[in-house]
C-alpha cells in the first residue's frame, strides 16, 4: 500500500475529560468514531429533555448515520470518570479510502448496516414500552 492513503494515516486521536463534549449540540455528525478507552454518550435534547441514544465503551466503533446523510444534529459526551480516548475519521477520507481499497469499504458498509439493525430494533423496543404504558 505504498503511496496510497490508510486508514491509520487518516485515523485523529483526543482525549476528553468526563462531561466534554466530543460532538457539540446543533453541529453534524462528519466523523466515524472509534472509543479507544472510556465511555462515550450519543445522546439528543428536545424541549429541554435529554434523549440517551447509546453508550459506547471500549474497542466499539460508530458513528451518527442520520446526522450525516440527514443533518439532524446530537451531542456526544464523553461519559468515564477518567479520560475517553476517541479516534475519528472523516467520511471524506472512508470514501477515499474505499475507493481504493474493496476490502475496507465492505468494513465500512458493514457498519452502516449494523448501525441501522441496531437503531430499527431500538426503536421497535421503545415503541413497545410506550403501548404497554398505554394500554
Amino acid at each position: 500500500m505504498s503511496g496510497d492513503i490508510s486508514a491509520q494515516r487518516c485515523c485523529v486521536t483526543i482525549d476528553f475529560k468526563k462531561g466534554e463534549s466530543i460532538l457539540n449540540d446543533g453541529t453534524i455528525c462528519r466523523h466515524l468514531y472509534s472509543v479507544n478507552s472510556g465511555l462515550a454518550k450519543v445522546c439528543s435534547f428536545k424541549n429541554g429533555k435529554e434523549f440517551i441514544m447509546r453508550f459506547f465503551s471500549d474497542f466499539q466503533i460508530f458513528s451518527l448515520f442520520d446526522s450525516c446523510f440527514f443533518e439532524n444534529t446530537f451531542q456526544i459526551y464523553s461519559h468515564y470518570p477518567g479520560n475517553t480516548t476517541i479516534s475519528l475519521i472523516s467520511y471524506n477520507e472512508v470514501k477515499s479510502i474505499s475507493g481504493k481499497h474493496h476490502s475496507m469499504e465492505t468494513f465500512f458498509r458493514k457498519i452502516t448496516s449494523d448501525t441501522t439493525v441496531r437503531m430499527t430494533r431500538r426503536i421497535h423496543e421503545m415503541l413497545e414500552e410506550n403501548s404497554t404504558k398505554h394500554y
